[in-house]
């Protein structure tokens, strides 16, 4: 699965800074992922992506398997709002974003943020020095939020995605786990907007 397309990363990069409230005032309760929560991720992707779905068996294949993160965000109300997968090769220092999505009554919440974040951390937790992803090159939403957390531009793939679109490859230093929760503070308070 690991050589297969990351898909749309637009799902929740909408957030614009302006519109995004201070991450103290969003209700994050984030955990693994299990089996029980294979419907509700189906039914994220099919209202966050246009092309490039996960599958039902391909979702499970990501809870399950030992060189992957998948991680859900529970909204207040008990239901899942979004995932991030991360994947991860013994043989190479990075971790990679190989999904992430909100479901389309959450976005513009902050969850997208929340899942970013916690999907960082479980990277340095597992050893990475690294994050990468790609992300569609007609999302400059997307771009956006990536850029704003710390995301460069390392490369282009012409026609990435299955209906030909190009993806930007972005890669993200991550800091060694003792120095992460201070960066991620450091992060949030940054970019709250003050009036």
């Amino acid at each position: 699965m690991a050589d297969q397309p990351q898909r749309d990363h637009a799902a929740d990069g909408s957030v614009h800074p302006s519109a995004r409230r201070p991450a103290s005032t969003v209700p994050t309760t984030i955990r693994p992922a299990t089996l029980a929560d294979i419907k509700a991720l189906a039914a994220i992707e099919a209202s966050a992506f246009r092309s490039d779905l996960l599958s039902v068996r391909a979702l499970k294949h990501l809870i399950a398997r030992a060189n992957a993160a998948t991680l859900v965000h529970v909204a207040s109300g008990g239901s899942i709002s979004g995932y991030a997968a991360v994947l991860f090769h013994r043989q190479r220092p990075a971790a990679r974003l190989y999904s992430i999505a909100v479901g389309s009554g959450y976005r513009r919440l902050g969850h997208g943020v929340a899942l970013l974040l916690a999907a960082e951390q479980a990277a340095a937790d597992r050893g990475a020095n690294a994050m990468t992803l790609e992300v569609r090159a007609d999302s400059t939403a997307a771009q956006h939020l990536y850029a704003t957390h710390g995301y460069s531009v390392c490369g282009k793939q012409p026609r990435y995605y299955a209906d030909g679109t190009d993806a930007w490859k972005m890669r993200k230093p991550l800091l060694p786990r003792n120095h992460a929760a201070d960066a991620v503070s450091e992060l949030k308070e940054a970019h709250v907007i003050k009036a």
